[in-house]
């Protein structure tokens, strides 16, 4: 099952007897933001859906996009917003998921428990992201640091401890290394394959960077 799909499903059953109020924590572009608050707008199931990013350009393609595809404004609004900075109101939301996006917290012990902070007492918090293991040799993640402008990527059982410790309680958690294995395995065939040519054009990238 795709995973905005995914997500759909778990929306709709457990709590399947209300409509929702959602908040979305980094929502980059807004392609899942948008997905569900269409699928959910048709099962008359939503009450409010905020987007929240710190990028202004992409949150204008979020509006754009929005508007084009006839999303109501009383339904769907984008907010700008760092979530290391959060200003809405404590209980304000049933659900408030994060998709691959606070591995660029600079506080994500703060950032959890902000998050419990948000969720109304029979709400939950989705989270899926880019994780270190909390086993791994720093030294080996040097480079990804720099290029993130990040001390630590987050790893599941610091976020897992956070969330408990601000009374909160696991239903599900996967953790899997298929999903980015795939994505940056494809990132490289599209470099290296697909695209090589392309990249390597008149106004493209030395072979030195693609290599």
């Amino acid at each position: 099952m795709m995973r905005d799909e995914k997500m759909l499903k778990f929306i709709k059953d457990y709590m399947p007897d209300r409509k929702v109020s959602i908040l979305e924590l980094g929502s980059g572009r807004g392609g899942l933001s948008r997905y569900l608050t269409r699928e959910l707008i048709k099962e008359d199931k939503l009450e409010l859906f905020v987007a929240t990013n710190i990028s202004e350009i992409e949150n204008n393609y979020n509006k754009k996009k929005a508007s084009e595809e006839g999303i109501p404004d009383d339904k769907f609004r984008v907010d700008y917003g760092s979530f290391d900075d959060i200003q809405y109101d404590t209980e304000s939301f049933d659900i408030v998921f994060s998709n691959e996006a606070f591995l660029h917290s600079q506080n994500k012990e703060k950032l959890m428990l902000e998050v419990a902070r948000l969720v109304k007492q029979d709400g939950c918090c989705i989270i899926s992201d880019i994780l270190e293991s909390p086993t791994v040799e720093k030294a080996k993640l040097t480079e990804v640091y720099s290029r993130l402008d990040l001390k630590s990527m987050g790893n599941h059982e610091m976020y897992e401890a956070k969330l408990t410790e601000a009374g909160m309680t696991k239903l599900f958690k996967e953790v899997s290394a298929e999903s980015i294995i795939k994505h940056y395995g494809m990132v490289l065939y599209s470099a290296t394959e697909l695209k090589r040519e392309e990249l390597l054009g008149p106004n493209g990238v030395t072979q030195e960077f693609l290599d």
